[in-house]
């Protein structure tokens, strides 16, 4: 008689009672060291927690502790300051690394769906936690993002959408990015559940993208190629067709690259005499596109229009993943969504809701797209969710503010549909100081002083205007509304006479030289500023929203800093509410309004504002290792305080053009010091023409610092 011996069953350990009873204690103690748990005790603590929860059941007490143990830790974590002490910080990286390895490893659901759709708080976060390779709780936090994306399919609404952010880590590895972030990146792609449920190869668009980006030697480029096509075996046929899908798409063709580029290396590609005969990936055709949109603008019902715009984003997103080329995704998404919201008020909330989350989409895959932005900011006010609009648009101001679109269509939707004047007009000064060639500022400034009845100060704006040789049709025709206005016939007819010798057509001046001859002067206030709607609001539906409109408050803010006690002692309260909230930190150390504790390690971009208000240079060297990303601020701002060889030098870089596309900093302040350049050139020296534009160059350090620490996107 043969005997079956049975498996023993693991036994429950009994420290997961304790865990059980308190959580937050319990997973503290495991990542400390401190818990007892025998046989364990010398175990990492991932490994601890793989050995104590692995052989659970699912229905065990214990799996919604440990979500809310982590969870409860990493919160109480993040809310205390970064300790200044190096060992203090190393001991935190690891700890919080190995909380996001235990959620990786044990698949604990909850917690990594809170922690994807809390993106943006948590990257910006643990991006202050990176001492070295080793000691990177940043990337511990992407990685664990990566291994967790089948784990939240049925949890979070789109598994698919961090591709977007696995795109770029491949593309900025090597750059903004260190190499390792290569790997992170080509993790997250071959994880994707749709990816893999299509068996689609989006992990080859990664690498491409990354080849593309840092033009590898062959050695480096089959180091990461040889291992992915180990893992992903396939007939040489199949694997070319893949690749030359993906250099078919248009970044590749724009930079003249040929199939099968880096993949020569490879043997199966270098016997290849011809490109594959498949035809190559396209994306939904441009007539597909521009039909929907012209259904929707001849105001079809939203039941009908919603079905054939999700079915199409889902073809467009298909293709991005396959090719990994965004560009048609994110322009179609906008053109649909600003189609949405114009003109029909027909299931109007729905439409600008569709269009908001149209516009986040292509923000995940494209940041600092401006057309992105803009539509996300008035699908916000079509909702009626003006308020919420508004902090969006100084958000918009704080991340480009090298461009005055920002500013001015802000200040339309402040004017026109919010009616707040005073904001608005102090918002179009500064655009004036910021932008003196920009017309368009100068007649918007103008217009809303008009509207808020101060006519005086309008022609003071409108005088300097025509000084300084800045003056358009719109000018001559306010300054016609104005003199006729104060019974000056004669004045206003000279205004629309000189109007028409830049414009002889222009209907605005044709119709006000009539009503003049006619003995009638035209409205004095514009028509688009006599009926402003009504202020509505919305509450933030989400993290990423609202950590975007809690950042556009302060930089709302921000302008009345410098002389308005009340603005002063709110930027204290928010501080005081939250003591690691960056952006005020930033403001606050500018006006010398907080410094950091000797025990607390403050944000890159506080620590500069910090050093620039003292002056002081030793600071601000040790920044420059600290914070490579912000080399040409540190240069500019020792160049103001006399530093000749830094004057020189940055003066070299910006004159030059010849910086990385991901150096905003420097792409910031070329644009804002054009006419120091230009004096520069004009046989100046650099610090002189540095000393000369100093309060100019101020307030570019400024802009240029805040734009680059605004957090990283990511609707997750």
């Amino acid at each position: 008689m043969s005997v079956t011996m049975a498996r023993p069953v693991a036994q429950r350990h009994p420290w997961l009672d304790v865990f059980v009873a308190n959580p937050a204690k319990g997973f503290s103690d495991l990542l400390a060291g401190y818990a007892p748990v025998f046989p364990y005790t010398r175990a990492d603590a991932p490994d601890a927690a793989r050995m104590l929860f692995g052989p659970l059941p699912g229905d065990d007490p214990a799996w919604p502790a440990l979500s809310i143990g982590t969870m409860e830790w990493l919160n109480s974590a993040r809310r205390r300051p970064l300790p200044a002490d190096v060992a203090a910080r190393q001991n935190l990286i690891r700890e919080v690394s190995e909380a996001f390895e235990i959620i990786s490893l044990l698949q604990v659901a909850e917690a990594a769906a809170t922690l994807r759709r809390e993106y943006v708080r948590w990257a910006n976060w643990t991006a202050q936690l990176v001492m070295e390779s080793a000691r990177d709780a940043h990337a511990a936090y992407l990685r664990m993002l990566s291994q967790t994306q089948g784990a939240v399919v049925g949890v979070v609404a789109s598994p698919d959408a961090l591709q977007p952010l696995w795109m770029r880590l491949c593309r900025e590895a090597g750059g903004e990015l260190e190499q390792r972030y290569l790997q992170i990146g080509l993790l997250g792609l071959r994880q994707l559940p749709g990816s893999i449920q299509r068996g689609d190869t989006p992990w080859i668009a990664g690498l491409a993208a990354w080849a593309l980006e840092r033009r590898p030697p062959d050695k480096q480029f089959l180091r990461f190629w040889r291992p992915l096509k180990r893992l992903y075996p396939a007939p040489p046929a199949t694997l070319r067709k893949q690749v030359f899908n993906v250099l078919a798409q248009k970044p590749f063709k724009d930079a003249e690259i040929e199939f099968p580029a880096w993949w020569t290396a490879d043997p199966d590609f270098a016997k290849a005499q011809s490109k594959p005969g498949v035809v190559a990936l396209e994306p939904p055709s441009p007539e597909v596109v521009m039909k929907l949109v012209q259904d929707i603008r001849e105001n079809r019902p939203y039941a009908e229009l919603q079905p054939r715009i999700a079915a199409l984003a889902g073809r467009f997103r298909i293709y991005t993943q396959r090719s990994g080329d965004d560009y048609n995704l994110v322009r179609s998404f906008c053109n649909i969504g600003m189609a949405l919201i114009r003109n029909n008020e027909e299931a109007r909330v729905q439409r600008a809701r569709y269009a908001q989350s149209l516009a986040r989409e292509a923000l995940n895959h494209q940041p600092n797209n401006l057309f992105a932005w803009s539509l996300w900011r008035d699908a916000l006010a079509a909702e009626g969710a003006l308020q919420a609009a508004r902090a969006l648009g100084w958000e918009m101001v704080r991340r480009f503010p090298e461009d005055p679109q920002p500013r001015t269509l802000l200040g339309d939707l402040l004017s026109k549909e919010i009616g707040e004047l005073e904001e608005a007009i102090s918002l179009g000064r500064e655009t004036v100081r910021v932008f003196p060639e920009d017309a368009h500022a100068r007649n918007q400034l103008a217009e809303v002083l008009i509207a808020d009845e101060r006519e005086a100060e309008a022609r003071e704006v409108i005088s300097a205007a025509m000084a300084d040789g800045v003056a358009d049709v719109a000018t001559f025709a306010m300054l016609a509304r104005l003199s006729a206005h104060e019974g000056d016939f004669d004045g206003a007819q000279r205004a629309v006479a000189q109007g028409l010798l830049i414009d002889p057509y222009n209907k605005i001046l044709l119709n006000q030289q009539s009503s003049l001859e006619h003995g009638k002067a035209p409205p004095l206030v514009s028509a688009a500023y006599r009926a402003r709607k009504a202020s509505g609001d919305v509450g933030a539906t989400d993290s990423t929203l609202e950590g975007v409109l809690r950042d556009g408050a302060l930089r709302a803010l921000r302008s009345r800093l410098d002389d308005d006690e009340n603005a002063r002692a709110e930027l204290k309260r928010v501080l005081t509410e939250d003591p690691t909230f960056a952006y005020a930190q930033l403001l606050a150390a500018r006006h010398k309004l907080w410094s950091a504790e000797s025990d607390m390690l403050p944000t890159v971009a506080a620590a500069f504002e910090g050093a620039l208000a003292d002056k002081d240079l030793s600071r601000l060297a040790a920044l420059a290792e600290r914070a490579p990303k912000l080399e040409a601020l540190i240069l500019l701002a020792r160049a103001l305080f006399g530093d000749v060889d830094a004057a020189r030098e940055i003066a070299a870089r910006l004159a030059r053009g010849d910086d990385a596309p991901d150096d905003r900093g420097l792409q910031i302040l070329r644009a804002r010091l054009r006419p120091m350049l230009t004096a520069i050139d004009g046989g100046k020296t650099a610090v002189d023409a540095i000393q000369d534009n100093a309060d100019r160059v101020r307030q570019a350090l400024y802009d240029a610092n805040e734009a680059q620490s605004a957090p990283e996107l990511m609707a997750a």
